[in-house]
């Protein structure tokens, strides 16, 4: 295979009206394309691996402090009635009671 030189791509663009210098740019833009192309995909794998490290290092924080507790059942059986109520008021008013 020929190696690559920007000399021998100049003379190419300078003799791109023969059809011999055809194979000289589309073997040049093959190779950037791949060359472009494993970037973007090795950058890809980096940012995710990068990323996943994050979520590990965010998802083994610290416990919340001992001070915060969830809800009781009443308490939530006042939320889920008050969720249920808007959502029969809001249907009301889509059937155009």
């Amino acid at each position: 295979m020929e190696t690559f030189s920007f000399e021998k791509l100049k003379k190419a663009y300078t003799l791109r009206h023969e059809p011999e210098q055809y194979v000289r740019f589309a073997r040049t833009f093959w190779v950037a394309l791949l060359f472009v192309t494993s970037v973007l995909i090795c950058a890809g794998l980096v940012f995710g691996a990068w990323q996943f490290v994050f979520l590990r290092k965010s998802v083994n924080a610290s416990p919340p402090p001992a001070g915060i507790t969830g809800f009781n059942k009443e308490q939530l059986r006042t939320i889920v009635s008050a969720f249920e109520k808007r959502q029969t008021e809001f249907e009301g008013m889509m059937s155009g009671e």
